[in-house]
């Protein structure tokens, strides 16, 4: 062996000392970052905690909802404290910044806090009705706060990164707010409170429905705007998907039916829009008016559930253009005017007519 191969082993022998050390050091920093909850993007979740799960599932909910990284170590972590089979099930609303002891502390107590309160947002709510419940619930100390965090904070969210920004859409996270029931803490942070839902909007729409999203010729924002206004118009899953093919046919017949023409978009514009802004805004009622406004309007008009995103995604083959409804809810199909003109005389015999007009 020569001089200048052993120069040349031990300078790759050194090279690869000081490579693994680094690797090393790196990773026991990268541990300990996880275990303390230093220094990671904050993430709120809300976690499901199912009876009788072992220390291992609980581990990886955790990873899967991005709480925790190494789901080996919070193993190891949890036996070494002997807190094995100490953990409660039931909803936790955890942060990726809390340490390994602060969320076992939380699977453990969470569940007898005081200051923990279960609030149902129903589907079809809209910003300002939730906003209302939040207060009312005394999650929080004011409605305001909640609609000022909604247009003045930046949120962690797959689907709210996809939303194109408008100064025409009154509140920015409408129709992303997932409808369903949480565990709230009162007097949270409102950002908090988004963030828990908006993620939630993640987990159960792109995670359950992203194949169907990706294959659909509309856009995210276009699917949850129809869906807000489908939600709106509908009774039931199965009159969704009515509902939906007559808004689509009108889409798809931009010629003879330019405006959607749909009455819940005003009913938005007067209910939710106006009492919340401080100067008069034309230009934002016109983006929201389907009489108005060609196609869809700027954004949605309250938070919709699955099942009428599902419409949106797999709406009934109809020919339907017009559709309306009686003083029982009873709905009435029309595939053109005149037929939805007579349709219009019938349901008016029992009362009052609501649903899909024209001009």
């Amino acid at each position: 062996m020569n001089n200048k191969f052993k120069i040349n082993s031990v300078a790759f022998l050194s090279i690869f000392i000081i490579l693994i050390s680094s690797l090393l050091s790196w990773g026991i920093i990268e541990v300990a970052k996880d275990i303390l909850g230093l220094k990671k993007n904050e993430i709120s979740s809300e976690v499901v905690i199912p009876k009788g799960s072992s220390t291992g599932k609980i581990a990886s909910i955790l990873k899967n909802n991005k709480i925790i990284k190494y789901p080996i170590v919070f193993k190891v972590y949890s036996k070494l404290t002997k807190v094995d089979n100490t953990y409660r099930e039931g909803k936790y609303v955890l942060s990726s910044t809390m340490s390994y002891s602060d969320i076992i502390y939380y699977f453990q107590n969470m569940t007898a806090r005081e200051d923990v309160v279960k609030v149902t947002i129903p589907e079809g709510y809209t910003v300002n009705q939730i906003a209302s419940l939040l207060k009312e619930k005394g999650v929080c100390e004011k409605k305001q706060d909640f609609l000022d965090a909604i247009n003045n904070e930046k949120y962690k969210s797959e689907a709210l990164d996809q939303v194109e920004d408008n100064k025409l859409i009154c509140f920015k996270s409408e129709g992303y707010l997932f409808p369903d029931t949480y565990e709230f803490i009162l007097k949270d942070k409102p950002k908090h409170l988004i963030e828990i839902m908006t993620q939630n909007f993640d987990k159960k729409v792109l995670g359950e429905l992203r194949q169907d999203i990706d294959k659909s010729e509309l856009s995210l924002s276009e699917i949850i705007t129809l869906a807000s206004i489908v939600q709106k118009e509908s009774t039931s899953a199965d009159v969704m998907k009515k509902v939906s093919s007559v808004f689509f046919n009108r889409l798809n017949n931009p010629r003879e039916y330019l405006r959607l023409e749909s009455d819940v978009t005003i009913l938005y514009i007067e209910s939710d829009i106006k009492p919340n802004l401080e100067m008069k805004n034309q230009e934002m009622y016109d983006s929201y008016n389907t009489y108005v406004c060609k196609g869809l309007p700027v954004g949605p008009i309250c938070n919709p559930g699955l099942d009428a995103i599902k419409s949106v995604l797999e709406p009934e083959d109809t020919d339907y253009y017009f559709f309306l409804t009686d003083i029982n809810n009873d709905y009435y199909w029309a595939t053109n005017f005149s037929q939805h003109n007579n349709n219009i005389y019938k349901a008016s015999r029992l009362g009052a007519v609501k649903g899909l007009k024209t001009d």
